[in-house]
């Protein structure tokens, strides 16, 4: 007969949500979902069991998993993949958004002075055809 195996301490990972909005998911360990909630600044510790589940990890870049965004504080060298990174997406955007404006107010400045030269056209234009009618009106 074996002696009985003593329960060994189960390892751990710690994890941060360095990112200004709540991250929450549901992990399964012996068949008791739990709920776990990461507000902005929040640091938890979890079953390393769970550690492919919170984040799929490749080559040192992670991919997916419940909450991708989660910083591993054992691991801080994983790299989030660009497709994830919320801030980049962000910045991203606004960069694309500015060249946009920017390239909208060429576009305006472009066809106001091109309406300022037509202007002047018409207007010596008018003149022109002016000076006829007053040197008909001097005879």
């Amino acid at each position: 007969m074996r002696a009985p195996v003593e329960p060994t301490e189960r390892k751990t990972t710690r994890w941060k949500n360095n990112k200004n909005f709540v991250q929450q998911f549901i992990l399964i360990d012996n068949d008791q979902p739990t709920l776990y909630k990461f507000a902005p600044g929040d640091e938890k510790t979890i079953p390393s069991i769970f550690d492919f589940a919170i984040q799929r990890v490749h080559n040192g870049v992670i991919l997916g998993g419940e909450a991708p965004q989660l910083t591993n504080l054992d691991k801080p060298e994983l790299k989030l993949a660009e497709f994830l990174d919320t801030d980049l997406q962000e910045r991203k955007a606004a960069e694309a958004a500015l060249v946009a404006a920017q390239m909208s107010k060429q576009k305006a400045e472009q066809e106001m002075m091109l309406a300022a030269a037509r202007a002047a056209q018409a207007e010596k234009a008018l003149q022109a055809a002016d000076k006829p009618a007053e040197a008909e009106k001097k005879k």
